[in-house]
């Protein structure tokens, strides 16, 4: 057999095996004696020339990625390309905008050790975002994986509290998080630096995280004020059950996440409560729990969320913020198409009524053109504000390319 057979043979192995087919649920990698008997069977590889791939591979070859035994890289990315169009009210010009609303990029993979690294860079921009904000920096993390039940992670990743926060961008199943939690929560669907442990237990049917953090949202080099922010979240399914043949299942969770704070980076602080003063630092306290019930095709889900900020003087005010969501949708057509409704509120200051009021219901369809890797949707966004009667209406379509 010639030397360039077995490195064309030893590199399509490292290929499968070195790129998952989906950024959402990778599959697990193929061994080495079914990729070489695939290539056999296709008459790529004698048995002879299999054996000798085989013993080629078994040897203790560094890694081609970094040079070092040990190491594995997988490359994913993702892209969103979106239309919006919005009723602006009356004497306004109505919004038509195409925009990339998501770009990445993530390496990711395991180091000797038992740990385990990831970097993701993110280029889309928001409109008005900081310089923090808008830096390529998504996730860059270092996590010691010595148990399933115990993890150590350290860097820049998500806070553990907010369910739909926790949900890849790829697999969202509307366009947009809903409004009462990415306002209350940190910007960039709350990133940030710090140390955390978590793990799985009961055959991963329970999950728990808790975290130490900075609290200045992403992309900040130190802590401004020296407090930190605490952070937990458990979640499991205590449920499952088939009937008719569809395999069942009931989920809960809840999370929480304090900081004697002298600057609140979320949207409700800088945004909804702008014109609110605190003699700093004042109490920032959140918390929230969802619960979701799937049987076979259809879903049905809901998430509560609760904030409070609190001076620490006797004049000081007390706000507090609430929101939820109970959605419902189904698969059909073989799990190509699946239709869904949202109804959410929002009440950034439950001691007025103000058109920050909201109450928006949500009609989607998604078309699953090659499950999450492509896929375009479609959303209507009916929307109510309390004290105000303008029409503020929102249709978005997004295509979506992930691998």
């Amino acid at each position: 057999m010639t030397m360039m057979r077995v490195l064309s043979a030893c590199l399509a192995i490292v290929l499968v095996q070195g790129f998952p087919a989906s950024a959402e649920e990778p599959k697990p990698p193929r061994s080495l004696e079914e990729l070489t008997d695939i290539l056999q069977k296709k008459g790529v590889l004698s048995e002879g020339e299999r054996k000798s791939v085989l013993d080629a591979l078994s040897r203790e070859t560094p890694s081609m990625f970094t040079g070092l035994k040990g190491f594995s890289l997988k490359v994913n990315g993702l892209g969103q390309f979106r239309y919006t169009f919005a009723d602006s009210g009356a004497g306004s010009a109505n919004v038509s905008s195409f925009k990339v609303a998501t770009a990445r990029v993530k390496f990711s993979g395991d180091m000797p050790l038992k740990f385990k690294y990831a970097l993701q860079l993110a280029f889309e921009r928001a409109n008005g975002a900081t310089t923090q904000q808008n830096s390529a920096l998504y996730d860059l993390l270092l996590t010691f994986a010595p148990l399933q039940e115990f993890n150590v992670t350290a860097g820049q990743f998500q806070i553990p509290a907010g369910a739909e926060a926790h949900t890849p961008t790829d697999a969202m199943d509307l366009a947009n998080r809903y409004n009462a939690q990415d306002r209350i929560l940190n910007p960039g669907t709350n990133h940030d630096v710090g140390v955390m442990v978590s793990g799985r237990a009961l055959d991963k049917r329970l999950y728990y995280a808790a975290g130490m953090f900075n609290g200045n949202g992403a992309n900040y080099v130190a802590n401004d004020d020296g407090n930190h922010l605490y952070s937990a979240r458990v979640e499991g399914v205590p449920l499952r059950w088939n009937v008719g043949g569809w395999d069942s299942e009931l989920s809960v969770g809840v999370d929480g996440m304090w900081k004697r704070t002298n600057n609140d980076p979320s949207s409700w602080r800088q945004t909804d409560l702008a014109a609110t003063t605190f003699n700093e630092p004042f109490d920032r306290t959140v918390w929230g729990a969802n619960a979701a019930i799937k049987a076979g095709p259809a879903a049905l889900k809901g998430e509560y969320i609760q904030g409070k900020l609190k001076g620490r003087l006797n004049n000081d005010p007390v706000k507090n913020a609430e929101g939820w969501y109970l959605q419902g949708g189904v698969k059909v057509l073989k799990g190509a198409l699946e239709p869904l409704v949202r109804y959410q509120t929002y009440d950034p200051d439950d001691s007025v009524v103000n058109n920050k009021d909201i109450e928006w219901t949500t009609l989607g369809l998604n078309w699953f053109i090659k499950g999450q890797n492509l896929r375009l949707l479609a959303n209507y966004t009916f929307k109510t504000e309390k004290a105000s009667c303008y029409d503020n209406d929102e249709f978005v379509t997004q295509l979506q390319l992930s691998f």
